[in-house]
Order: C-alpha cells, then structure tokens, then sequence
C-alpha cells in the first residue's frame, strides 16, 4: 500500500513539474529605433540609448523571438532576422550610429508586417524615437491600425520618447500615432536619460509571466518531494531495511528529483529550452529513480540460531 502511495507521489511530481516547465507563452516583440540624424541631438547619448535597449531585450523571455528595425531610405530594415538568440542582433546594434531621416510611418508598416508572420501568440511593438516626423505617417498609422486587427493573440504597443523639445507631443505627429495605434506613451520629462530608459524599457516589456504561481509551484513542489522522501523513509523501514540505509534512499531520491524539479521551474519562467527537451529531462530522473528503489536489494533476513531456542542455553 505504501508503494502505491510512493509511486502516486512520483507521478503527481512528474505531471506538476512538467505542467510548469512547459507552459511558457510565446510571441514576437518587434522594437523600431529611431537612427535618424535629429537622434544624435535628442539630449541622450545615442551609445546610451542602445546599451539601455539590449540589457532590455535580454530580460525578454526565450521563448520570444526578438527583432529590431532601424531607418533606411526605404522606411525600415532589420539589422537581424526575428529569433530567440540576440547575439547576431548585439553586434550589429554596436556599430549602428544616427544619420538620415525620419520614417515613422514606414518603419510601423514594416513592424506590423512582421508581427503579422506570426498572428498568433503574444505580440509587441515598441518605438523609441525622438518624434520628428510628418503629417503623412499619421494615414499611414491608421493603416496600420485597421491591419493590425488581424492578430489573433495579445497586442501590447510604446513608444519612448526622447526630444528636448518642451512640446514635443503638440509639434509633432507623435503623440497622434501613439493615440491612433493604442500605445502606451513615455514622455520625455519622465524619461529623458539612458539610466532611466532601463527601467523604462523593464516596465513596458513586463511580462505577465506568472512567477507568482511559479514560485508558488516550487514550494508546493519542495514540500511534496519532502513528503515523499519521508514515505520512501518509512516504506524502507517497514521493509526491514536499518533506518540509515533507508535514511540513505530518501536522500537519494530528493538528490535525484530535486535539480531538475528546480531546472524545470526555471525553464518554466524563461524558456530556455523546448517543451519535448523539458519532457525528456524529467522523466528522464524519474524514471532512473524507479530503477534505482526497484532493483535495490532487500534486507537478508537473519538466520535464527538453535541455540536462542534452547530455553536451557
């Protein structure tokens, strides 16, 4: 009965700590940065800006794949492909410097296109820009408003500005975009500098990630492994087994369950590794635990002596 009770323990595990490594969202953020020349006068170092944005994308959960589009003469480019790995993206955005012109409208078009590849899921779309513009990409803005009503999944837009004008939002066609599209605006007399864009960036791209619940998951999880050990404990014993080998059994199966019940709760709130991968790893340790108890030698039962029975000895 009490390895019936085990083994149900075991499985509750399994199916808990796989439900939690493999039920991170998945999506696209797309991040346009304005490289226009009116940028290297905005009042903030442009090298700033940068570094402040990928210590921001590196907070972005795996699972996501990330994308950056810059100015050109045709509106907008990527300076690397949509994925989850930055590196290709960091060095390219190291040697990016301001220059030419503004193409708000058409870097949006472009943004939405891509976040159109991949509908579904959760989506953002970020623009930090100093918001000089032209009346034109306030059409193109409404375009792109109606277009992106084709996403089947979540949609969170912001734009950050960075201008040392005082009335950046009435001189310009900025704050009308944001307005048409439904973003979220940071002004500049709340964020001006690079060591506030950091936190600035943190707080727009905070995801609704649940690490309440994966933090509640972990103690109800340590506190399940605990139980179990303490049952494998009693079920040794009862075996006949001396309690310091059977002490031994119970540290074996928390050694054993316990990293990649902790791993997978990791994988679980960034996604660093695919669902089959999160699957293989814990059942993987479980199912080498079960092998290990089921192939363990019983106790040797001890040879009764006549001499004991003797009443005379």
């Amino acid at each position: 009965m009490k390895n019936c009770h085990l083994i149900r323990k075991i499985v509750i595990i399994i199916i808990m700590t796989v439900l939690t490594a493999c039920a991170a969202k998945h999506g696209r953020v797309a991040v346009i940065l304005d490289n226009s020349g009116s940028m290297s006068v905005s009042g903030t170092a442009f090298g700033e800006i940068k570094q402040s944005l990928f210590d921001a994308l590196r907070l972005i959960p795996f699972s996501y794949e990330k994308g950056l589009r810059v100015f050109d003469a045709n509106g907008s480019f990527l300076i690397s492909p949509y994925n989850q790995d930055l590196s290709e993206l960091h060095s390219r955005l190291k040697s990016l410097e301001p220059g030419g012109n503004t193409y708000i409208g058409r870097s949006l078009s472009d943004a939405a296109d891509d976040l159109l590849e991949a509908p579904d899921g959760d989506n953002r779309l970020i623009f930090i820009t100093d918001g000089e513009g032209n009346i034109n990409d306030i059409h193109i803005a409404e375009s792109v408003k109606e277009r992106l009503t084709n996403l089947k999944g979540n949609f969170k837009c912001s734009f950050i500005l960075f201008s040392k004008r005082e009335n950046v939002l009435e001189e310009t066609p900025i704050g009308k975009i944001s307005e048409i599209l439904g973003c979220d605006l940071t002004v500049p007399d709340d964020y001006a500098s690079a060591g506030t864009l950091t936190p600035a960036l943190q707080r727009i791209l905070g995801f609704d990630f649940y690490q309440i619940w994966i933090i509640i998951s972990a103690v109800l999880h340590l506190i399940l492994l605990v139980f179990s050990a303490h049952l494998i404990f009693s079920v040794q014993c009862a075996r006949g087994l001396l309690p310091r080998y059977a002490r031994v059994s119970a540290i074996f199966f928390l050694t054993v369950l316990l990293p990649p019940v902790a791993a997978a709760h990791l994988i679980g709130l960034f996604s660093w590794i695919s669902a089959f991968t999160c699957w293989s790893l814990i059942l993987t340790a479980a199912l080498v635990f079960l092998a290990a108890l089921g192939f363990q030698k019983k106790p040797k039962e001890k040879r009764s002596e006549s001499y004991k029975k003797d009443p005379f000895a």
